[in-house]
């Protein structure tokens, strides 16, 4: 009897154990929201319009003392994914019940950009990095980058420039984000409606497709007329 009650236990503190090393290792592998200040990125969003001198003061502190210098960097040089975390998460996920959530190196840095654009004009000192990042060879920070510059109001006298050198990549398919970048300054765009005719032929995906064709008629309504932009 004793026998039994010891080996009854002892699978019971095995499976203890076990349902432990589960959870500690779900802990260390699955995505877990940074915290600046000890605060969500949401929690200094709403500080910074808080009525509250200080409190606004404050957020304006950590969003250009933590959160720009963070974000910039992950856009840069968050890019990696350790092979043993991924095997993990996949191993984890494999159990009964499990759902590990864990995102791409590309996936995290799509994200810091996006991260800074939340912040609209107040992430304005990010507006060098994030044209940094139109400026790269990187496709995957290149678009995003485009839609966060417009989104924390960086100058049109920079930014459109800017937009109109990336309107297209290598192989001369276009770019439905920085087309609907440019969209958004009107007529003030209209350097770039030359390109947007000739993209008028880009059947590379419905997105370009629709992004020419709204921002023709948004930039030149009577060029995009004569183009037969519909």
């Amino acid at each position: 009897m004793k026998r039994v009650l010891r080996l009854t236990v002892g699978v019971f503190v095995g499976i203890l154990l076990l349902v432990g090393a589960v959870f500690v290792a779900r802990r260390q592998v699955e995505d877990q929201e940074t915290l600046y200040g000890g605060r969500t990125l949401v929690y200094w969003r709403e500080q910074l319009t808080n009525n509250q001198p200080p409190a606004s003061q404050r957020a304006a502190e950590v969003l250009n003392g933590q959160i720009i210098p963070r974000l910039t960097n992950a856009i840069f040089c968050d890019t990696n994914d350790p092979r043993f975390r991924m095997a993990l998460a996949d191993a984890l996920n494999a159990l009964p019940g499990m759902n590990v959530v864990i995102s791409s190196a590309d996936g995290r840095r799509i994200e810091a950009i996006n991260d800074l654009a939340s912040f609209g004009a107040s992430a304005k000192p990010a507006v060098p990095a994030l044209l940094r990042a139109l400026e790269s060879d990187d496709l995957i920070i290149t678009d995003p980058a485009a839609t966060a510059l417009v989104q924390v109001h960086a100058d049109t006298q920079i930014l459109i420039p800017a937009l109109l050198r990336h309107m297209t990549n290598g192989a001369g398919r276009g770019s439905p984000e920085v087309v609907e970048a440019l969209a958004e300054f009107g007529s003030q765009s209209r350097q770039a409606v030359p390109t947007l005719i000739t993209l008028l032929d880009d059947r590379s995906s419905k997105e370009i497709m629709v992004a020419v064709r709204a921002a023709l008629k948004k930039i030149d309504p009577e060029a995009a007329a004569k183009a037969g932009a519909k």
